[in-house]
């Protein structure tokens, strides 16, 4: 649903990654989030390892998402 999401985090199977998706179960969350939240949930997850940078290009990247366009109504 959210195709996007390999492109700021290349291993979707890294630790990060994987938590944020138990976090935040749809792109549509993630776009709705506040970026300041979104940035403390990515910074305590990877243990201050990513940034805002992050969370901004994340966020931006589910904004513009083509899962959150058509995959939902699919679903």
């Amino acid at each position: 649903m959210f195709p996007e999401y390999q492109s700021v985090f290349p291993d979707v199977f890294c630790k990060t990654a994987q938590e944020l998706l138990k976090e935040y179960t749809s792109v549509e969350m993630i776009a709705e989030e506040d970026l300041e939240k979104l940035t403390q949930v990515i910074k305590t997850i990877s243990k201050q390892q990513l940034t805002e940078k992050h969370a901004l290009a994340l966020k931006t990247k589910a904004k513009a998402s083509f899962g959150l366009r058509f995959g939902l109504d699919v679903l």
